[in-house]
């Protein structure tokens, strides 16, 4: 479990930005799925403020995958 747990806190406190960056209609970024407001914010956002944005980005993955 080690190295998921350690990938996993790696990515709170890289970016997630995948080098793919475009925003669609709705200014949704589709490599991350960030909002401009949340790829702006992350610098300074704290962990639990990190989680949150990444958990957003997932949700609005899975919602874009399903259209």
């Amino acid at each position: 479990h080690y190295p998921l747990r350690r990938q996993r806190q790696m990515c709170i406190r890289d970016r997630p930005c995948v080098r793919n960056c475009r925003l669609n209609e709705n200014n949704i970024c589709t490599g991350c799925f960030r909002t401009i407001s949340e790829i702006i914010e992350w610098p300074q956002a704290d962990i639990e403020k990190r989680k949150t944005i990444l958990h957003m980005a997932r949700q609005r993955k899975k919602e874009i995958d399903n259209q």
